[in-house]
């Protein structure tokens, strides 16, 4: 029997041993929260638990501020790392969790485990990797927040989704095995999702990765999940829009084609907003090569996928034929990323001209101009032949901040 085929017949059982389990719940304040202040509230998960405390409007950030605004002041123990599976959470929990001794603890985890299919994990280690992470969470006396997976994509009979519903019944099942707190993420994007006004991307800036909206949906499930009242949640947090009201935050604009002629610089950065293509590209939402923003974390940074094969390459095309004589690069602190190539060429395909080499020192995350002398091309091409062993991510993962390319008399020194 496979694993999916044995989940599936345990997941047909579930009604009966739900109605014969009892949940313990911790106990709560006189106003029904059930964290006290002082206390620490932990954070595991993965890219959307990652972004959800490095943009100040993430979630983790709300349901902080949303506890503080009612009296309860706790500190945050942000563990979301990107691309991470249940297998990835349960090898660092101790480290980056229980190490440092939380209260409670939010587990985000099973996305990547479904979207990244092969290179994923199964339903059955997922149970048991899940089951792992409760178990070891309990013993260390962590009250534990299981949170459904929130959807792949805002469609919700795609083939990712409806695998992804195993996996979140399974959670709804261990969760009240365990004992633990649950906060039906999944079911509270949907009921959002479904009144969406157009087809766009509702609740997500890219199908899976949070907008303003998202963050609040999950927020608004892990407060309520703590005891907050409505009254007390909407001091800091907006209630969901009804079916008919606009979104409220658009997704994050995407890297493109200029709309038209004008739109081509004729000076300045010349790569600003131009597209771009990865040997290995990256899934995730680490696509802010030529965005015009120097960030260490998506959607303003950028990332490769973790693909065992090197050279790895990313191909910019500038949309026209222009003098250049220098191109600007960050790498990120404690990224894998080592040895940087330039070169240049007029055709997508051939002849490309190695104008510059820099090799990038691991701890730092400094800005790196290669000059070199005036070329006429169109394509500017980065090729990264090896990576440091170890990094913040994944090492196979090759992560820059920006890609600025100039002329000769804009040339930034």
């Amino acid at each position: 029997m496979n694993c999916f085929t044995r989940g599936a017949r345990l997941l047909a059982t579930l009604p009966l041993l739900l109605a014969a389990l009892w949940c313990a719940a911790p106990h709560a304040n006189a106003d029904g929260i059930v964290i006290k202040s002082g206390q620490k509230l932990a954070f595991l998960g993965d890219s959307i638990t990652q972004f959800g405390w490095g943009d100040a409007k993430g979630y983790v950030h709300l349901v902080v501020d949303t506890l503080a605004a009612n009296g309860v002041t706790v500190t945050p123990v942000p563990a979301g790392i990107s691309g991470h599976t249940s297998k990835d959470m349960l090898g660092r929990l101790d480290r980056d969790v229980l190490s440092k001794a939380p209260d409670f603890m939010t587990v985000s985890c099973g996305v990547n485990d479904v979207w990244h299919g092969a290179t994923g994990v199964a339903f059955g280690p997922y149970m048991d990797n899940m089951t792992a992470i409760i178990d070891k969470a309990r013993a260390a006396k962590v009250q534990v927040i299981v949170l459904t997976s929130t959807p792949i994509f805002e469609d919700a009979g795609n083939d990712n989704n409806k695998k992804l519903a195993y996996y979140n019944s399974f959670l709804q099942y261990l969760a009240k095995q365990k004992g633990c707190l649950v906060a039906d993420l999944n079911k509270a994007m949907w009921d959002v999702i479904a009144g969406k006004p157009s087809a766009a991307n509702y609740a997500t800036r890219d199908g899976v990765h949070m907008n303003d909206l998202g963050n609040q949906i999950m927020a608004r499930g892990i407060l309520q999940a703590l005891g907050l009242t409505e009254e007390q949640i909407v001091k800091t947090i907006p209630a969901p829009p009804p079916p008919s009201a606009k979104p409220a935050a658009t997704a994050a604009a995407t890297v493109g084609t200029p709309t038209s002629a004008t739109d081509l610089p004729k000076a300045g950065n010349f790569a600003i907003k131009k597209t771009f293509t990865a040997s290995d590209p990256n899934l995730s939402g680490w696509n802010g090569l030529t965005d015009g923003t120097w960030g260490v974390v998506a959607p303003a940074a950028f990332a490769t996928g973790k693909l065992d094969t090197f050279p790895k390459t990313i191909t910019i095309d500038l949309q026209q034929s222009v003098p250049l004589a220098s191109l600007v690069t960050a790498s990120i602190p404690k990224a894998a990323t080592k040895t940087v190539e330039v070169s240049l060429s007029q055709s997508a395909d051939a002849d490309f001209k190695v104008v510059g080499t820099h090799e990038f020192k691991q701890d730092e995350g400094d800005k790196y101009t290669f000059s070199f002398p005036t070329t006429t091309a169109r394509y500017v091409r980065l090729t990264f032949k090896d990576h440091y062993p170890e990094g913040l991510y994944d090492p196979k993962h090759i992560l820059l901040q920006e890609v600025e390319v100039y002329g000769p008399d804009t040339a930034k020194k």
